[in-house]
């Protein structure tokens, strides 16, 4: 019997070493990302970015646009960017617009003008 015993521990020592170890599993899921555009669009700008997300959450429309097909469940607009960033400053503002093919932050500039215009239809 102890014969037995010692000959299942020797063929099974690797089998019982390895349950002893935590188990490593990888799951390799990609999500892809899209963005939503403003209709409008300017031949010097390009248009707004009105809504970001990832298939996780919500499927694209016909004009949505692919940005990434290799993303995490969580909508980024940039490979190593902040997740589910802000799309719009305090004034509701768009902070980012998509040109000729790439999303581009808007420059101080063009969000301080697209203030001042919103200021002068206010007033």
């Amino acid at each position: 019997m102890d014969y037995l015993n010692e000959s299942h521990e020797e063929l099974y020592k690797d089998l019982i070493q390895s349950s002893n170890e935590e188990p490593q599993f990888v799951y390799e899921s990609f999500h892809k990302h899209y963005i939503r555009k403003a209709d409008e669009e300017n031949e010097v700008y390009g248009c707004f970015i009105v809504f970001g997300f990832s298939d996780a959450f919500e499927q694209p429309i016909e004009n949505d646009v692919l940005i990434s097909e290799n993303g995490s469940y969580q909508f980024r607009l940039f490979p190593d960017g902040e997740e589910n960033p802000k799309l719009f400053d305090d004034n509701g503002v768009p902070l980012y617009r998509y040109h000729r093919g790439k999303v581009r932050i808007r420059s101080k500039k063009e969000l301080e003008e697209h203030n001042a215009a919103i200021s002068k239809q206010i007033d």
